[in-house]
């Protein structure tokens, strides 16, 4: 846990002393500060020891301070902004408390993905989505 606690510690500062966000892809950080918004949304109500999942608390800590930060430096805390952190948030507190009802998913995704089942419940999805939100994060910035 120490050492996620300032993994991002670094890019903060060094965008802090900049003064600029230049390179650094809005989408990437939306992306990621949502994924683990999800993940702390995810492990939260699981009751399972700090221990086992507070790095992802730190990084969420430090994902929005990188979040706001970028949102500063690239023209302001303007109304896109505060609806993307409060649609962020929003979906953190439905996942949190497990709202999202069970789906099922068309039988051809089932078949492409080599499920066994197509029903996917709240938990689930909570637990799918930071990981899947990672890896799409990264594209913007690669694009970039």
């Amino acid at each position: 846990i120490a050492g996620s606690a300032l993994v991002k510690l670094p890019q903060i500062l060094k965008i802090h002393r900049a003064g600029s966000v230049a390179g650094i892809s809005h989408a990437s950080v939306l992306f990621e500060f949502v994924a683990t918004l999800v993940n702390v949304s995810y492990f939260l109500p699981l009751g399972y020891p700090f221990s086992t999942w507070g790095e992802n608390a730190f990084l969420l800590a430090q994902n929005s301070a990188l979040y706001i930060l970028h949102a500063h430096m690239s023209g302001g805390l303007r109304a896109s902004f505060l609806l993307e952190a409060s649609a962020a948030c929003a979906s953190g507190y439905v996942l949190y408390r497990r709202l999202v009802p069970d789906f099922v998913l068309p039988a051809a995704a089932c078949g492409a993905l080599g499920l066994r089942r197509c029903t996917v419940s709240c938990e689930e999805l909570a637990g799918t989505l930071p990981m899947l939100l990672g890896l799409v994060g990264r594209l913007p910035q690669i694009a970039q």
